[in-house]
């Protein structure tokens, strides 16, 4: 998967998934693949969108039908074929971030992120390399904005289990070490993509005043606490006091 990366980028070259590699040693491609027939075929989706990211020209020829009886072939064609008008309709962005083949962010738990920006047409790709789901999982990204999920692997109608992102997701400012990100559903086995765009004036006004208001609302907690703690001090003070008197 990654041996595009050391290759002379002047040089014209395709990187093939081809007939050989599908019937290596005999076995197909899903056949080698780890796991359960669902985790086999999350694993071929994946790799296929990686591959696909990488320098070059990228040719798939897998043979959906010779690669196993468990694999519906309709859902298997409908994944190549979204994925394909996808990638083309955001193959100049992609494209002109080509010569910096190394510019993927390791988050953990073998989740990996993508950033594609040109100015026109951006996108960011989210791959989850292990096996695990995660229902809120926070990934950083460069710029704030709106993000909405325009691809994912894991679509019930490839053939995966549905975990999908419906509505868009709007960055959030990270307080502890003042950065921005997003929290997402991510897939186990799985590429997620998300087309970007700036926050609206109004989209922007909105934010200001929900912001403004849990201000509002967290000083106003804060002085809540502060002012029972004091009244509770003074009434303890009061107490400590009578029984010194009466002692005395």
């Amino acid at each position: 998967l990654l041996f595009t990366h050391f290759t002379n980028s002047a040089e014209n070259y395709i990187y093939p998934f081809s007939k050989k590699e599908n019937e290596k040693d005999y076995k197909t491609i899903f056949e080698r693949m780890p796991g359960t027939d669902d985790e086999k075929l999350a694993n071929i989706k994946l790799a296929i969108v990686f591959k696909h990211l990488m320098k070059g020209s990228q040719l798939s020829n897998i043979d959906v039908d010779s690669v196993s009886d468990s694999v519906n072939t309709k859902d298997f064609n409908k994944f190549l074929e979204e994925f394909r008008s996808i990638y083309t309709k955001y193959k100049d962005c992609i494209k002109s971030n080509e010569n910096e083949p190394f510019k993927y962010k390791c988050v953990e738990n073998q989740v990996v992120t993508r950033e594609y920006f040109d100015g026109k047409s951006n996108i960011i790709v989210v791959f989850n390399f292990s096996n695990e789901s995660f229902d809120e999982y926070r990934i950083n990204v460069s710029k704030e904005g709106v993000y909405q999920e325009v691809f994912n692997t894991d679509d019930k109608k490839y053939g995966g289990k549905g975990i999908v992102n419906k509505k868009p997701v709007n960055t959030e400012d990270v307080v502890e070490d003042s950065s921005i990100s997003l929290t997402v559903k991510v897939p186990a086995l799985s590429v997620v993509a998300y087309s970007y765009r700036e926050f609206t004036a109004e989209e922007l006004e909105e934010m200001y005043q929900k912001n403004k208001k849990k201000a509002y609302d967290y000083v106003a907690k804060e002085t809540d606490k502060i002012n029972k703690k004091l009244e509770e001090d003074i009434a303890n003070l009061k107490k400590e006091a009578d029984i010194k008197l009466k002692e005395l």
